[in-house]
């Protein structure tokens, strides 16, 4: 299961807020989030709207607009708020002809509001090298046309998520908000889990296939080998130098006869999916946090990664906890468990939370991979995100 910016969702709960006349929190999936009050009842559909999306610069967000149309974590009279929620008639807003019945619960509606994933400033930078520069009329119209649902269908399959290698799954994680209660019955078993850090830095993919290697941000392809050089040197293209990764899968695909990709986590003081320099490390640095079996489409267990890694010289993200059970565990207490700091060159820099996943790797019906994050709310209100 991709993640899903926008969906159709259910009112579970409604309470009101210590102090406050005016609004109240709402209950949508697990996320928790401020809405003005007596604009919604329990059963309601809804749209919600996670955190980390980017609105369109239509009209009817003018109310976002300060925030640069950012949906991001937010603290109202005490009250955490994760999230953007719309009456389910504002959908005609952005597609007059949709019938607002025929909607069921967790239909994605992100490309009809016309809803991309925020991007930091580090990947813009190598996103941005790789687009076409555009005339002052060129960038009017385009930024015109991105109101009508129709150019958005058209053009608006996103660049990032057309060009990224089909055989490779990306990079991010589910949130546990947004499928905790599909998920809790597979806690209270056998199951054993390892914990690591959620690193704030940026995504890289690099792999080996049949006679050839890529290297990939969060959703771009941006080198392959058949090319002779790097069109920008960047942060991927150091990391690569750094540890010589391509060559080394080419390499393991001949002793091994399997195709290879590896992910993990680019961090240095200059790099940031939210905040640069938010790990505290001084120099720029690769953390293996995924190795997939293109092959045989398999991740590797963590035994075999931990080996993958040794045997090509390679880091693996830290590792808070092993063989651990999550019986009678809580939401409330995983968002306890996400706090932390970073323990690179600064000690007392709080992380930006932990990733879940089973000993053995597996799938189960409801995601797919059994694998989630769990962001620190300290981390994101800290660095207002």
């Amino acid at each position: 299961m991709e993640r899903q910016l926008a969906t159709i969702q259910v009112i579970k709960k409604l309470e009101p807020i210590p102090n406050a006349d005016r609004i109240e929190k709402v209950t949508i999936l697990d996320w928790e989030c401020v809405v003005k009050k007596d604009d919604f009842k329990v059963g309601d559909k809804c749209i919600y709207i996670e955190i980390d999306s980017l609105l369109p610069e239509h009209t009817y967000f003018d109310f976002m607009k300060d925030r640069k149309y950012r949906v991001k974590t937010i603290k109202l009279k005490q009250q955490i708020s994760q999230g953007l929620v719309l009456p389910l008639n504002s959908l005609l807003q952005f597609n007059n002809k949709i019938k607002l019945d025929s909607l069921k619960e967790n239909d994605d509606v992100t490309d009809i509001i016309g809803i991309t994933k925020w991007v930091s400033q580090s990947e813009k930078e190598v996103y941005n090298k790789q687009e076409v520069k555009m005339n002052f009329v060129v960038k009017f119209l385009y930024k015109y046309l991105k109101r009508y649902t129709f150019f958005r269908k058209l053009f608006l399959k996103s660049d990032y998520k057309s060009s990224f290698p089909k055989f490779i799954i990306k990079t991010d994680e589910l949130r546990i908000q947004s499928i905790y209660s599909k998920i809790e019955k597979y806690f209270n078993d056998s199951r054993l889990f390892y914990i690591t850090q959620k690193l704030d830095g940026t995504s890289g993919t690099f792999y080996w296939k049949d006679n050839a290697g890529g290297i990939c941000s969060r959703n771009i392809e941006i080198f392959t080998s058949k090319q002779k050089t790097f069109h920008n040197e960047n942060v991927y293209y150091e990391i690569n130098k750094k540890y010589d990764i391509l060559n080394k899968l080419k390499k393991y695909k001949k002793q091994n006869k399997i195709n290879i990709a590896i992910q993990g986590e680019i961090i240095g003081p200059n790099v940031a999916c939210g905040v640069k320099g938010a790990t505290g490390i001084k120099e720029l640095d690769f953390f293996v946090f995924n190795v997939y079996n293109i092959t045989d489409k398999k991740y590797f267990n963590l035994e075999d990664i931990l080996n993958f890694c040794s045997e090509l010289g390679l880091k693996f993200v830290p590792i808070l906890q092993v063989n651990y059970s999550l019986n009678n565990t809580s939401l409330n207490k995983l968002l306890k468990l996400s706090k932390g700091y970073y323990n690179f060159d600064k000690k007392d820099l709080l992380q930006e939370g932990i990733v879940i996943r089973p000993m053995i790797d597996e799938k189960i019906q409801e995601i797919g991979r059994f694998s989630f994050k769990v962001i620190n709310n300290d981390f994101l209100l800290k660095y207002n995100l």
